[in-house]
This record gives structure tokens, C-alpha cells and sequence, in this order.
């Protein structure tokens, strides 16, 4: 039998420098990205947005309709309807994810928590009140998306109707997501198994549990600014404030939607949470302390 005879020097030298090469142009990558820290959080952001937006948007859809007065009764039509949903709603929520998660770190770094979860809540709630009102719209009035876009060409402000409640919605999910529920996720951890040693698993915990009661406080805030849009529908030069709507809505009403949100949020934010952390680390090579939260 023929003896395979060993390879030379040349040889192996030979084989590794593809892998050699990889890995130089694996590690410039990363360089890059440690060196680009707004790009890396948009790139991440967007990621983790898209991820867990394509998982809760057909409960975000259950919600809309529900406020919007239409069935939800399982057929072929809502189901074709979720689906339709799943491609603009990822996109939104990746947009808002990469905004919300890019001016967290950047403010934090400069000013601090407080003025961190603002600002993100701000950006974030700028990009999502225009894109919720115009999926809300396109739902109750049964039209796509561009129609909705279009029926707001000559008063393009009233895509903002509501802002501020979504705003404070915003700032209530992000204290979750960003600190409340690792935190959360840490107490549990210690208590439970007595270890210091971070866990995904009990950063998600945390944060879907944590999740649940932020949902609820924030719930009305949600409501209102769906009535608020249903009022500069109804009368474009309408201008409502909370009183008004307050005094229009019942208790109950103001947590229409809570059960499917329930789902959207506290699952939602763990998955971004998960998602964002791994894909940053990814992009740079190093994890950071619970996954770029305000600390």
C-alpha cells in the first residue's frame, strides 16, 4: 500500500494563508467597527428592531385592529393581513431600534442616564408615531400604506398627532429594556442561584417579566395617542390635548390592546435586548457589561 507522505513546510504554509487572510480581514473589520461606535449601534440596533419586530408584529396587528374597531376573528383575510404587516413593521421597528439605541449610547456617554433615556425616547417615539399612525390608518380605512402616506400630503404634521403620549410610552419601554429588567434579571439571578456570572437568559427573564408591568403603566399612553389620531381623522383641524381625550375615554378603554401589547413589549424587548448585545459583539469582537444598558 502507498504511504501517504507528510506535507512539507511549503506545503502547510501554502494551505493557512487563505486563513491567515480571513482572519486579517476579519480583525481590520472589527477594528473598524470598535472604531465607529454611532455606526456600529445603528448597524445593531437595525438588527435587533428587524429580528423582533418580524416575531411580535402579528400581535401588534391584533392590537391595531382592536383599536381600530375591526374583527380579529381567526380567517384566510386576517391572516393574509399579519402577513402583509410583518415586512413594514420590522422595517419601523428597526428603524426606531437603531435611532433609540445610537443616541442612548452617544448621551449617555456625554450627559449621563437620564438624559439618555430622553433623548432615545424622543428619536425613537419621532420615527414611530408617523410610521403607527399611518399602519393604524391603512388598517382601519382599508387602504396600503402609500395610499395613508398620501392622504397626509397636505397636513403632514398630523402624522405627529400624539407624539407626546407616545413619547412617555417610549421612555417607560426603554427604562425596561435598557435598565429595569438586566436588573431585574440580576436580582433574580443572585437570589435564585447565587452567582455573578451574566447570563442572556437571565437578561431576557428579567426584562420579560419586567416587561409585563411597564406594559400595563404604559398601555394608556398608547390609547391616547390612538385617540388622538382618530380625532384629527375625524376633524383635521382638530387640536386634542389629554383633557379632551380624557374625558372621552373610559377607564377601560384606556386599556384596549393591552392584551396583545402584552405579548409585543415584554417579548419584544427581550429579544432586542438579546439580539442587539450579540450583534454588536459580533460587529467588534468584545461583549459589554449588560449589553450597553445605562448603568
Amino acid at each position: 500500500m502507498p504511504i501517504n507522505s507528510p506535507k512539507s513546510k511549503g506545503e502547510t504554509a501554502e494551505a493557512a494563508l487563505p486563513l491567515a487572510s480571513l482572519a486579517l480581514d476579519l480583525s481590520l473589520i472589527k477594528n473598524y467597527f470598535s472604531q465607529s461606535p454611532i455606526l456600529t449601534d445603528l448597524i445593531a440596533g437595525a438588527a435587533a428592531g428587524i429580528g423582533a419586530g418580524t416575531v411580535v408584529s402579528p400581535a401588534e396587528t391584533f392590537k391595531i385592529r382592536l383599536q381600530a374597531g375591526l374583527s380579529v376573528k381567526p380567517s384566510l383575510a386576517l391572516f393574509s393581513e399579519i402577513s402583509k404587516s410583518i415586512p413594514p413593521f420590522s422595517g419601523i421597528f428597526g428603524l426606531v431600534c437603531a435611532a433609540e439605541f445610537t443616541v442612548n449610547d452617544k448621551i449617555h456617554q456625554q450627559y449621563g442616564r437620564i438624559p439618555a433615556l430622553v433623548s432615545s425616547a424622543i428619536s425613537g417615539a419621532l420615527c414611530l408615531t408617523a410610521a403607527d399612525h399611518l399602519i393604524f390608518r391603512s388598517h382601519k380605512d382599508g387602504i396600503s400604506f402609500t395610499q395613508a402616506l398620501q392622504n397626509f400630503s397636505v397636513q403632514p404634521s398630523k402624522l405627529w398627532a400624539g407624539l407626546s403620549s407616545m413619547m412617555t410610552r417610549e421612555l417607560i419601554f426603554l427604562i425596561n429594556v435598557l435598565y429595569l429588567g438586566p436588573q431585574l434579571g440580576r436580582l433574580l439571578q443572585t437570589h435564585l442561584k447565587h452567582t455573578k456570572k451574566e447570563s442572556d437568559a437571565w437578561d431576557a427573564s428579567g426584562r420579560y417579566l419586567g416587561g409585563l408591568v411597564t406594559t400595563w403603566v404604559s398601555q394608556p399612553f398608547d390609547t391616547l395617542a390612538r385617540e388622538m389620531q382618530k380625532a384629527v381623522k375625524t376633524n383635521p383641524k382638530a387640536k386634542p390635548s389629554y383633557a379632551t381625550v380624557f374625558k372621552n375615554t373610559s377607564v377601560t378603554e384606556l386599556w384596549k390592546g393591552a392584551v396583545p401589547r402584552m405579548f409585543v413589549a415584554p417579548i419584544g424587548g427581550a429579544l432586542i435586548g438579546f439580539i442587539y448585545k450579540h450583534s454588536k459583539a459580533a460587529l467588534t469582537g468584545s461583549y459589554e457589561s449588560h449589553s450597553n444598558l445605562v448603568n
